[in-house]
């Protein structure tokens, strides 16, 4: 009973912890041969969950492209909940991409 106890308060100090202070994480694609299929779309699950719906901010981490033509790449987030995120990169045209990384942080309002 008390190794019951001492779980779940370790278990709700941590969703707590983790709830005021944020969460972070590099996602995308990088390989050279061969090169990545695109789009790339995943889902990234908060763990644990915020309790309200997260401030969220995300910057390029890596751009690898071919020098032979130019460069067309976007990175968007789908969705964004108190439980996860939805990112979506992609390129267009004739861009060849090798790689496409975003980092992100996601923290309470």
């Amino acid at each position: 009973m008390i190794a019951k106890i001492v779980a779940f308060l370790f278990d709700f100090i941590y969703m707590v912890y983790f709830s005021i202070t944020g969460q972070s994480g590099i996602n995308g694609l990088h390989s050279f041969n061969p090169s990545p299929k695109w789009p790339f779309e995943k889902y990234i699950r908060f763990d644990p969950p915020f309790t309200a719906t997260p401030s969220f901010v995300y910057g390029l981490s890596v751009l690898d492209f071919a020098h032979t033509g130019n460069v067309r790449a976007v990175a968007n987030i789908r969705s964004l909940t108190r439980t996860g995120v939805v990112l979506y990169l992609n390129k267009w045209a004739d861009t060849v991409m090798y790689g496409l990384k975003i980092s992100w942080m996601a923290c309470p309002k």
